[in-house]
């Protein structure tokens, strides 16, 4: 698909809505293009964009957060502050 996110709603009906339009879902889903499959159903389609964070790096589901302590606070322990997010959800009308 057009992003490396995206997902989709599927209900009961959306491997036959792809047949009918002319397509083979398990030959899209097997080549991981469901994005394909979604379009050709007629489905709804979600496309998520990530904003950069200035500290938090993203490897696959996981955050990364480089944190440089001194050998004395990382042997005897310390209280330090890390970075979150805040995950917004979607007003009604998608925007």
């Amino acid at each position: 698909g057009p992003t490396d996110a995206a997902g989709g709603i599927v209900d009961a009906g959306t491997a036959d809505r792809i047949r009918a339009a002319g397509e083979d879902p398990e030959m899209l889903l097997a080549n991981n293009d469901s994005h394909a499959a979604l379009k050709a159903a007629g489905d709804l389609l979600i496309n998520i964009i990530e904003k950069p964070h200035e500290s938090l790096q993203r490897d696959g589901q996981n955050l990364i957060y480089d944190l440089y302590l001194n050998f004395a606070d990382a042997a005897l322990g310390t209280s330090v502050e890390v970075p979150t997010i805040e995950i917004t959800p979607p007003k009604e009308n998608g925007n």
